[in-house]
């Protein structure tokens, strides 16, 4: 019973935080007006606190690991008591500007979601975890992805772990969408979307999910030199041996 409570109080307090305040931290890297940045060997990510300010309540302030981002959330949950329907927590983060600093294409984005949940006489929980990316330069080019966990099997009350991972191929392998490769990989807005639903349909069930961890990496490839480039130097290899023979005779 004492559980049953604490899990009601928490998706309330849970509830009002998403309506009325936002995360204090924002920014774990370099702050620059409402602009966050956060920069590693290879690649640059930078959000807009202003934009993604509710999205902070929900993910908290992503941190720094090596090139990857990491989420750790401490309220992303859905909990449905006694009936309550399905009771849904959803946002929606945007990096701006994901750019290789290298000029290296990124080849995939990829993005793993853990968590816990409980079914106690309940219905259902899920989790949908949608990623998109979209080129900034060249072409437009995008790419979208949703995959998802769900289950209605009862757990007694007793927490057990889930997990959901979503990969997105941009440079150099098919598409995973109705879309397309992107033209050019080096500076991309990348749009990331979690939705936990919890349900229940009479009175005495309970039924909750929750996200504790979220990592978002990306893999860096060459960029290959163009054709043109080869051709090119190949031409002016040529007009310099030309020129030396001339010299000579």
């Amino acid at each position: 019973m004492t559980n049953k409570i604490f899990g009601a109080g928490l998706l309330v307090a849970t509830l009002m935080a998403a309506s009325t305040t936002y995360a204090s931290t924002v920014c774990t890297g370099t702050l620059v007006g409402t602009t966050c940045t956060l920069e590693g060997t290879n690649i640059k990510w930078i959000y807009d606190v202003n934009t993604d300010a509710a999205a902070l309540t929900w993910f908290d302030a992503p941190t720094l690991i090596g090139d990857s981002i990491r989420f750790l959330p401490t309220a992303f949950r859905a909990e449905s008591l006694n009936g309550a329907g399905t009771v849904t927590a959803s946002a929606n983060f945007i990096f701006d500007h994901v750019i290789s600093k290298n000029g290296s294409n990124i080849l995939a984005i990829s993005s793993v979601d853990f968590g816990d949940y409980s079914i106690l006489g309940g219905n259902r929980v899920s989790a949908d975890l949608y990623l998109q990316a979209v080129n900034q330069t060249g072409p437009l080019g995008l790419v979208s992805q949703v995959t998802n966990f769900n289950t209605n099997v009862l757990t007694g009350g007793v927490a057990t772990p889930w997990s959901l991972s979503n990969t997105l191929t941009t440079i150099g392998g098919p598409s995973p969408s109705p879309f397309h490769t992107l033209n050019s990989a080096v500076d991309l807005t990348v749009n990331i979307q979690d939705t936990l639903s919890a349900t229940t349909s009479a009175s005495g069930q309970d039924a909750w999910i929750q996200k504790k961890i979220q990592l978002d990496a990306l893999t860096v490839s060459p960029v290959p030199v163009p054709a043109s480039v080869w051709l090119l130097g190949s031409a002016m290899g040529g007009l310099a041996f030309m020129r030396r023979r001339k010299a000579q005779v």
